[in-house]
């Protein structure tokens, strides 16, 4: 490939990434705004209950999902490689194959879904909704869930191809008219939650229709064959291989996000998942803000790596790594400071939880939003042989998290989900992703870390002595526009030190914002 090409390739792979980042920004404060609201809403005319009812029915779909498998980004890494050399015949088998998977994943996860229904009367037996809640709640969910399955895999090839943009546009699009039509039901009818219910089940009709319409559209000549992706799959043993690894890197992610809440439950209340919900949509919202800005970046990353230049992959990953690291710690201290402010204003003082319980959630979010500048190489790398640490994340996290929390109820629960994130995601990955990926000692790593640590304990030095002696907690819960300038001021303290800090000390900075400089210079 001629020097020219290379430049031209490496300019497109720019502009689909921050086009993707813009779009799914513009659809993430939409969204944004809309969720806090709709939450209030929920809690003001329906009641806490029934928002832990809806928070713990989600959680305990999200666990039927480890039936997935993996396969998806199995599939994901398998189509970078004929995507860049344009085999569309190649492509067309690869997503066959993960029609015919997913196929009998839908049927499974269907078939437990039937069991776990059998049981909802003992699980909800001391609830004062009606029952019947309970399983509709349920069915609709799992419904849209079974969507992705059987009609909306085909989405995947989005993704390889960096258009994420375009699943944004219909996914996030309609969950911004979906959530209006909600609010305006709970707020009008007498029947709010059955409304509420209705619309969710049409909202992940009309998505799985204009998502395929798109895709259709768009690659005229993709055409899966499921009755052949069982033959075809023995062409392809690395997507079985891989998924194969996959699978217990898979439970791992989805025990952490969806059985603290139950456990949470088993412990106290739908009320206290409530309570517990409420700080976890301000974190949840700052990981899909992240996800915005760099789940578009993960296909360059793949497409970086399928070049093999050594000296590229690893400056790409220290800028990375400098911009999540800025974004991520300002986030935090934000969440510190001014959460508590935030849900006094937007539902309520008596819907606050303590210090305590807020630090854990900020640990479990900084671990959480760090983790994909690993992660993402380990993915592009295919670096899954390690099957050894999700297994024992999830003993430690489900050992734990049900011992500690039997002492200390949600905060033993939450310090459980911390010790298994920090011994396996902060301390084990990074080294596994150095040393078989990168190809590089783990000591690079944890030099170049520690100075954005430092930069990190000076600026948040400073940003607490300007919070004590210029603002305060009153003053930031007193209304929303105090809150705001509150906001800004903090986060942007912090921000103006940090940034200077890491400019001034971190060469990875330096380049990044020059990278970002030449490529807004040819638009």
């Amino acid at each position: 490939m001629t020097i020219f090409s290379m430049s031209t390739l490496v300019k497109k792979r720019s502009l689909m990434a921050m086009r993707n980042s813009q779009i799914a920004l513009i659809f993430y404060f939409i969204n944004l705004l809309l969720g806090f609201y709709s939450r209030a809403t929920f809690i003001k005319y329906l009641g806490t209950e029934l928002l832990g009812l809806n928070s713990t029915i989600v959680n305990l779909v999200g666990l039927l999902n480890i039936a997935e498998l993996g396969i998806g980004l199995a599939i994901l890494s398998s189509l970078y490689t004929p995507l860049y050399n344009n085999d569309k015949k190649s492509i067309n088998e690869i997503i066959s194959v993960q029609g015919y998977w997913y196929g009998i994943i839908g049927i499974v996860i269907s078939i437990i879904g039937i069991v776990i229904l059998c049981f909802f009367s003992f699980i909800f037996k001391n609830v004062s909704f009606p029952i019947i809640y309970a399983y509709l709640s349920f069915i609709v969910v799992l419904f849209g869930s079974l969507c992705s399955y059987f009609f909306n895999y085909k989405q995947t090839i989005l993704s390889a191809n960096q258009e994420d943009y375009i699943v944004v546009l219909n996914y996030q699009g309609s969950i911004a008219i979906k959530r209006v039509l909600q609010i305006i039901a709970i707020i009008l009818s007498n029947n709010g939650y059955i409304w509420w219910l209705i619309i969710e089940f049409v909202g992940s009709l009309i998505v799985t229709l204009s998502l395929n319409f798109v895709i259709h559209k768009k690659y005229p000549w993709l055409s899966t064959k499921f009755s052949q992706g069982k033959k075809l799959s023995r062409q392809y043993p690395y997507i079985l291989s891989q998924t194969k690894k996959l699978f217990i890197h898979k439970i791992s992610s989805v025990v952490l996000l969806q059985l603290s809440p139950l456990v949470i439950y088993a412990y106290s209340s739908l009320e206290a998942v409530a309570l517990y919900g409420n700080y976890m949509l301000i974190i949840s919202s700052i990981i899909a803000l992240l996800n915005s800005i760099f789940n578009s970046i993960n296909a360059g990353i793949g497409n970086l790596v399928a070049e093999g230049d050594k000296e590229k992959i690893i400056n790409v990953f220290w800028e990375l790594f400098s911009l999540r690291f800025f974004i991520v710690t300002t986030s935090c201290i934000g969440v510190y400071y001014l959460s508590d402010a935030f849900i006094s204003i937007w539902i309520g003082s008596e819907y606050l939880l303590n210090k305590t319980t807020l630090i854990l959630l900020i640990f479990i979010l900084y671990i959480n939003t760090m983790r994909s500048s690993i992660d993402s190489y380990i993915y592009a790398y295919g670096l899954f042989s390690d099957i050894w640490a999700p297994l024992t994340e999830i003993i430690l996290n489900i050992g734990l998290s049900v011992l500690l929390g039997h002492f200390w109820g949600m905060n033993g629960v939450l310090l459980g989900v911390c010790i298994s994130l920090f011994i396996l995601i902060f301390c084990w990955k990074p080294y596994f992703c150095f040393h078989k990926g990168l190809n590089v000692h783990i000591r690079i790593y944890t030099q170049g870390y520690l100075k954005h640590i430092i930069c990190a304990l000076i600026a948040t030095y400073i940003t607490h002595f300007a919070f004590q002696h210029f603002f305060s907690q009153d003053y930031a819960s007193s209304n929303i526009v105090h809150w705001l300038i509150s906001c800004i001021s903090i986060c942007g303290i912090y921000a103006g030190i940090l940034l200077a800090l890491m400019i001034l000390w971190i060469p990875s900075s330096r380049l990044f914002f020059k990278r970002i400089a030449q490529i807004y210079s040819h638009l």
